[in-house]
């Protein structure tokens, strides 16, 4: 119960300082809607097929939420908050209630994206559940890469350079895999058709999440 409440009180410790800000939730929409109407205009991405669509928009959203998850654990770093985080609660509960937060974040920005992409681009989407189960999965890795990673790189120097070199090529993995579930939400709409992607996306998510949880404490001790 003590860990539950650690986590909630991480959890709604970012919720307020997001909110009181919006800094992450504007930077992105603008970088977001940028984009989009770069690829309408540039290319013409809204005559392009589905299989190029998926891959478009994972770019794109893999670059917003890049934008998003760099400041993590970088802005305890900058405030001097981290040592005071430390105190009130565990590692392990930092840990999760950051992962919690930036998973609810992520799915909140991929759902807007989404809704500005099928709309911009005139994408029809044929399978409603294919994507719902994309969109959670996604959120997961993502957030768990970006947690973890924001934590490594947090009292390094040329700190935003070094969030998105190291957040990217362990990303590759999840962007391929979300590409082709979304191709299948796209075109056919029949998860079975690409189980074994959804597999492989579980257990990427399990992955990340047990590497965060056995290597928290000891970025944390690091940092401290």
């Amino acid at each position: 119960m003590h860990y539950l409440q650690s986590i909630l009180a991480i959890f709604h410790k970012e919720w307020r300082e997001e909110k009181r800000t919006r800094f992450a939730v504007t930077s992105v929409l603008a970088f977001t809607a940028s984009a989009l109407l770069v690829m309408i205009f540039s290319i013409r991405a809204q005559y392009l097929d589905p299989t190029p669509k998926s891959g478009l928009m994972w770019i794109v959203l893999l670059f917003a939420s890049l934008t998003a998850g760099a400041g993590s654990f970088l802005r305890e770093r900058d405030r001097n908050t981290l040592l005071l985080l430390t105190i009130h609660a565990k590692p392990l509960a930092i840990y999760l209630g950051k992962l919690l937060y930036n998973t609810a974040f992520l799915c909140g920005l991929l759902l807007i994206t989404l809704i500005l992409y099928t709309f911009l681009l005139d994408v029809a989407i044929v399978g409603i559940l294919s994507l719902v189960i994309t969109l959670i999965t996604a959120s997961i890795g993502l957030a768990g890469v970006m947690t973890i990673t924001s934590a490594m790189i947090a009292q390094a120097d040329r700190k935003g350079a070094l969030f998105s070199v190291l957040s990217i090529p362990l990303l590759v993995p999840l962007i391929l895999l979300v590409t082709r579930t979304t191709r299948d939400a796209f075109i056919t709409g029949n998860p079975e058709q690409v189980l074994s992607d959804y597999m492989a996306l579980t257990g990427f998510c399990g992955v990340v999440i047990t590497l965060g949880v056995l290597l928290f404490d000891y970025l944390l001790t690091a940092e401290g």
